[in-house]
């Protein structure tokens, strides 16, 4: 016991994951996906899916999981509250930068959607596929719902004495220095856990991709009701916002690193127009 102790001790100052054995097990069955020919048939479903959803309108609109679990000094209420009634920046506000990044991050999603597909994980329409919850008014995109042998083995995909897991699957791609410091990824896991209360299934993986040396890694979560609870509590206070201003025309107040339009958190906000009365279009 004192061994294993001091094993862990000393990964932690070296910042080393310590891998279950599951988590290990999964690694080495996410590998063999990269031996398999290519399903093209059912590939481009899922490339045709992704690229035709929605084509009548691009716009964003609404809430959106992401933004309900970030930290406390980024999330602002109003900005949510207003969402629901009103026409956002469809991105003019990001900086080229980020978007290439965010381009980046889309082909890393990409390859391992259609690897999951190519091993019989998950159909097309498993991978990147939006929901919405009624309750909450909140959209959210599992990268992939998948289902896993319980024996973590390829071949048991097709055999129907072995027995299935369904997993929602977070993908983040990082660089390596975060890839090898970093003992699990905070927002992937708060949103795998978030999905999870939102599918009702209660398990999943956060896959991190290195996207200096395409290596990746697992990290394996049961759901956990805890790690949830205070952004259940952030959506079902965006309700009572919401209710507030249908009700009684009171609209919550601002954050409070947004004195004025032209502060670096206002520049940042898609609803920044909106919250400062500079332009109101109404979402139909």
């Amino acid at each position: 016991m004192g061994l294993l102790e001091d094993i862990k001790k000393d990964a932690e100052k070296s910042f080393t994951k310590i891998q279950s054995t599951e988590e290990q097990q999964i690694e080495h069955m996410l590998n063999g996906l990269f031996y398999l020919d290519k399903n093209i048939p059912e590939e481009l479903k899922f490339l045709k899916s992704v690229m035709t959803r929605g084509a009548e309108t691009q716009e964003r609109k609404g809430l959106h999981a992401s933004a309900i679990i970030v930290s406390d000094d980024k999330f602002c209420y109003r900005q949510q509250v207003l969402s629901l009634f009103y026409k956002q920046l469809q991105g003019e506000q990001t900086k080229v930068g980020l978007k290439r990044i965010f381009a980046e991050g889309d082909a890393i999603h990409e390859k391992w959607q259609r690897l999951f597909i190519r091993g019989g994980l998950c159909k097309p329409l498993d991978c990147d596929y939006s929901r919405f919850d009624n309750d909450y008014d909140l959209s959210y995109t599992p990268d992939i719902i998948c289902a896993i042998p319980e024996d973590y083995k390829l071949e048991s995909v097709y055999d129907d004495n072995v027995k299935k897991i369904p997993y929602v699957i977070e993908i983040k791609s990082v660089n390596t220095f975060t890839f090898k410091k970093q003992k699990y990824h905070a927002s992937g896991r708060k949103q795998c856990q978030l999905y999870m209360y939102l599918t009702g299934i209660h398990n999943g993986i956060v896959l991190c991709d290195n996207k200096n040396t395409q290596e990746f890694k697992v990290y394996k979560y049961e759901y956990n009701p805890s790690e949830i609870a205070p952004y259940i509590r952030r959506l079902e206070q965006i309700q009572e916002h919401k209710s507030s201003l249908e009700n009684k025309n009171k609209l919550v107040k601002r954050h409070k690193q947004c004195s004025c339009y032209g502060s670096k958190k206002v520049q940042e906000c898609p609803m920044r127009d909106v919250c400062f009365r500079r332009k109101k279009e109404r979402l139909k």
